[in-house]
């Protein structure tokens, strides 16, 4: 299958300009949550240049896939308008509560419509796995290589690469001895609450805090069981890097600052990686209810989005337009 589906793209010629067009999604009954991510999740060039000719494959089990595929087509042709029903369906069957109205959160959907993809797309594209940074020693390998086998070789896709990255956390005495290292994927991260800094880095590194945890663990240099407490390291960042914001975080009166360009060095170690904000999901309400819109850059545009209806946003108003204090997920691909 993944020889058809590369024949295809090489056979498609068509610009990155009509790949990222812009189009509205029909609102449903409360899924503004589903609509500003699915805006912004398919403003991702890559997966877009994988997806577009997917439904030629004829694979009924291809559901999500399959949906988007037609999607991106049918915006191809000049659609603004899309109908979204369908991929609520399908998800519906994955996660319930999308058969009803009630509104849900937009990070927690990033999350089940990525893994649904994964699943779906296991083994259609072969060979478009890297294993990226190796471990630097036997401890670090051998956990590195439970995650590997569990997860990354497990799933044999394009998406690992694109949206799937590494977390490794260290279990610590309190006597700073490591007692244990293990290591997790995720394709959002979702950021605390600021405690003195507005600063998206200082949220990433407030994230890696090392985190006092009330309960015990065995350590082999002290030889008991001791209290401990977690190091979380951002080990591998993937190409589209997506980080969420609790809510309580755009309730303060100065907001969140986050650059245009986000600099991996300013809080990972070993990584030069630069990444360009793209696309973002702004959230206007309280803690009960409110609405989900996104602002993404197409065609050198930067666009707002809200359900079926968009405008493309005054070269004057950018500056003010892109540092949103609503913004609640970002949206960074590797540059």
């Amino acid at each position: 299958m993944g020889i058809i589906l590369d024949l295809c793209c090489k056979r498609r010629k068509r610009s990155y300009e009509i790949e990222r067009n812009i189009f509205g999604l029909l609102n449903l009954g409360n899924t503004c949550f589903m609509n500003s991510s699915l805006q912004c999740i398919l403003n991702s060039k890559k997966l877009i240049e994988k997806l577009i000719n997917i439904h030629l494959l004829n694979d009924k089990n291809l559901k999500l896939s399959n949906e988007i595929s037609i999607l991106l087509n049918n915006v191809k042709k000049g659609e603004k308008s899309y109908n979204p029903k369908n991929i609520k369906a399908i998800l519906a069957e994955v996660e319930e509560k999308y058969k009803y109205t009630e509104q849900n959160d937009a990070n927690e959907f990033i999350t089940i419509f990525l893994n649904q993809l994964l699943k779906e797309l296991n083994g259609i594209f072969q060979n478009e796995y890297t294993t990226g940074k190796i471990p630097r020693n036997d401890l670090e390998l051998q956990a590195f290589n439970k995650l590997e086998n569990r997860f990354f070789l497990k799933n044999k896709s394009f998406l690992l690469n694109l949206f799937y990255g590494r977390l490794k956390r260290e279990y610590l005495c309190q006597n700073g001895h490591l007692c244990s290292i293990k290591f997790n994927n995720f394709n959002t991260l979702i950021l605390p609450h600021p405690e003195d800094s507005n600063e998206l880095v200082d949220l990433l590194n407030l994230y890696q805090k090392d985190k006092l945890i009330n309960d015990t663990i065995f350590c082999n240099e002290c030889q008991k069981e001791m209290k401990y407490s977690i190091k979380t390291s951002i080990y591998s960042i993937p190409e589209y890097f997506i980080l969420c914001l609790e809510k309580e975080s755009i309730y303060s009166s100065s907001g969140l600052n986050y650059p245009k360009i986000l600099d991996a060095k300013d809080f990972t170690n070993n990584n030069n990686d630069r990444y360009s904000l793209y696309s973002f999901i702004v959230y206007f309400g309280d803690r009960e209810r409110g609405h989900y819109t996104a602002k993404c850059d197409k065609i050198n545009n930067w666009y707002y989005i809200s359900d079926n209806s968009y405008k493309i946003i005054d070269p004057k108003d950018l500056p003010k337009e892109i540092n949103d204090r609503n913004a609640i997920i970002l949206f960074y691909e590797k540059i």
